[in-house]
């Protein structure tokens, strides 16, 4: 058998493999906790072993950069739309510049009517916007590799941005297939790990049903009350919960806050990434980002609480790139000063010793029954919660999950 053969233990989900098979053998299902991970039809394989080949996690892709990684603080200056960003808009930067300047296409990932997270590839702006802001769920990658192979063949610029496996599973396709990438520049970041996109929307459902009311939207960060350690919070999780005459209404109540908690638990990450290879600073996109969580202690006269990057440029074109921005202010730092409080920069995030447990209680018991067990939503817990979050809003104590 020489096809690929994995379990979400030992694959990403980047959808690299299906990307290169010629007679579309390989599809992506969902496992028991919910991730995509790849089947192949026996019928149409041929037994070529490209998808082998280009699986990045059974292969190391070789990074050969002459050049010494470079670190910079990063503002982008359109305030409404660092507003809108989870720190410092590095990312609608380089996407303004590749569609308004250079006539590109950007491939990020955004919530589609359903709150199902997924990559797509646009040119259009309001598909930007879409884009920001973090979206702590592991997205459906789609035909994105196939569209972008296709746009880099018509000479086309593109921008993506993604995880460090989507990213070198993108990388690795265009390899296999011999595409020029001159016109591509890829921005990965500091990642947490990916949690099981089936207890996400077991989540939505949840909370639709316990409001009565559909979800319009999740934000799952939230500059409201400022960012850094000068304010408030780093950026709490709040919904747009249903229409009234026009406008979105937002709930912060406890049941609008657990996604946060639930993330940050580490119960149910993808089992691949806590064996994660890309844990560390040498990472295979062109630019990684961030926020630059101490940047009010090594540079208090660049930080203005409103959300500040950081960026690590891993070559000669990311740079050159860079200086191209407008409306962008950049302040170069050093690497241990924006990696200091970037975990994942050190080693990837550790199971939670109840992992195999949960995951048995969701099975026999269903969701519901995981909320007070696991996540302290009970009655006491979550009186609890409701009391320091109104603390919080009179600015009495500093926001926690």
């Amino acid at each position: 058998m020489r096809h690929i053969s994995m379990t979400s233990q030992t694959c990403s989900g980047c959808k690299a493999c299906a990307s290169v098979c010629a007679l579309n053998a390989i599809k992506f299902s969902a496992d028991s906790e919910g991730f995509q991970v790849p089947t192949v039809n026996e019928a149409l394989c041929v037994n070529c072993g490209l998808c082998l080949k280009t699986c990045p996690s059974l292969n190391s892709r070789q990074k050969i950069e002459d050049y010494p990684p470079k670190a910079f603080a990063l503002q982008y200056h359109d305030e409404p739309v660092r507003r809108n960003s989870a720190s410092g808009a590095l990312f609608p930067a380089f996407a303004n510049h590749f569609i308004n300047t250079l006539g590109g296409y950007v491939c990020g990932c955004v919530l589609d009517e359903n709150l199902t997270a997924k990559h797509i590839v646009s040119n259009q702006w309001h598909d930007v916007v879409r884009m920001q802001d973090s979206k702590y769920v592991q997205s459906d990658m789609g035909l994105c590799i196939s569209e972008i192979m296709k746009l880099l063949k018509d000479r086309q610029y593109v921008l993506f941005s993604g995880t460090s496996c989507q990213v070198n599973g993108l990388l690795s396709a265009l390899e296999h297939k011999h595409i020029d990438t001159r016109k591509l520049l890829t921005i990965d970041f500091f990642c947490h790990g990916v949690p099981s996109p089936m207890i996400w929307k077991e989540y939505v459902y949840y909370y639709e049903k316990k409001k009565g009311k559909k979800m319009e939207g999740y934000r799952f960060r939230n500059k409201t009350y400022g960012w850094g350690k000068g304010t408030q919070s780093r950026g709490t999780g709040y919904l747009s919960t249903w229409k009234w005459k026009g406008t979105y209404h937002t709930d912060f109540r406890i049941i609008a806050r657990m996604w946060p908690r639930i993330f940050f638990s580490n119960l149910c990450l993808r089992t691949y990434c806590h064996s994660c290879p890309y844990s560390n600073v040498n990472k295979p996109a062109d630019i990684t980002m961030g926020d630059f969580w101490g940047i009010e202690d090594f540079h208090p006269d660049f930080d203005d609480h409103k959300g500040c990057s950081l960026a690590i440029i891993h070559n000669e074109k990311a740079e050159a790139l860079m200086k191209e921005l407008k409306d962008t202010e950049v302040l170069e730092v050093s690497l241990d000063e924006i990696i200091n409080k970037q975990g994942n920069a050190f080693a990837p995030s550790k199971p939670h010793v109840r992992r195999n447990e949960f995951w048995k209680d969701y099975a026999a018991n269903g969701f519901s029954y995981l909320l007070p067990k696991y996540f302290n939503c009970s009655t006491i817990g979550r009186f609890k919660a409701e009391v320091k979050y109104i603390l919080f809003k009179l600015h009495l104590r500093r926001y926690s999950y």
